[in-house]
C-alpha cells in the first residue's frame, strides 16, 4: 500500500512539473532563453505558495500594521502581534497579493486596449473620409468642376486652405 501512494504521488508531482514547464513553454518562450525558466519559474513558485499560505491572515497583518501605526503611533513594527496575525513565523506586510497585481495589471492592459482600438478606430475613419474626399477632388478637377491652376498651388498651404475652403462651402 505504501508503494502505491508513492507511486501517485510520483504520479501527481510529474503532473504537477509537466503543467508548470507548459506554462513557462506558453508564457515565457520569445521572454526568456529556454535555459533560464527555471531563474523565473522556481522564484515564482516559492512566491506564490508563500501568497497562499499568507492570503487567509492577510487582512488581519494589515489591520495589526493599522493599529501599530495610527493607534500605538509606532515608528517600528512590533513583529510578534504581525506573527501571530499571520499564524507564521513569518508575515507580509505589503497590500499587495499576485491576485491583486494580476489583477491590476489585467486591468490596466485591458484599459489601454480600449485606449488604442478607440484611437485606431479613430484614425481609420479619417482615412476613410480622407480616401473618399480625395476621390472626390480628382473627380471634380478631372470633370472640370474645379479648376486647378499652378497660380492656387504654389504651396501645400496653400492646397491645404483651397481644400478646406472648398470644403466648407
Amino acid at each position: 500500500m505504501g508503494s502505491c501512494n508513492s507511486a501517485m504521488n510520483q504520479s501527481t508531482h510529474n503532473k504537477l512539473v509537466s503543467f508548470i514547464w507548459r506554462i513557462a513553454d506558453d508564457c515565457l518562450r520569445d521572454v526568456y532563453v529556454r535555459g533560464k525558466y527555471r531563474d523565473v519559474i522556481l522564484p515564482m513558485v516559492v512566491l506564490r505558495r508563500l501568497d497562499t499560505l499568507l492570503e487567509p491572515t492577510k487582512e488581519a497583518v494589515l489591520e495589526e500594521i493599522r493599529f501599530q501605526k495610527e493607534e500605538m503611533g509606532a515608528t517600528e513594527l512590533d513583529e510578534e502581534p504581525l506573527r501571530e496575525a499571520s499564524g507564521y513565523v513569518f508575515y507580509n506586510t505589503s497590500q499587495w497579493t499576485l491576485k491583486r497585481l494580476h489583477g491590476t495589471a489585467t486591468n490596466k492592459v485591458t484599459d489601454e486596449t480600449h485606449k488604442t482600438d478607440k484611437a485606431l478606430s479613430i484614425k481609420e475613419s479619417q482615412i476613410t473620409a480622407l480616401k473618399k474626399y480625395k476621390a472626390t477632388l480628382i473627380n471634380a478637377a478631372v470633370t472640370g468642376k474645379i479648376k486647378v491652376t499652378s497660380d492656387r498651388l504654389d504651396t501645400r498651404d496653400a492646397v491645404c486652405d483651397h481644400l478646406l475652403f472648398q470644403k466648407a462651402y
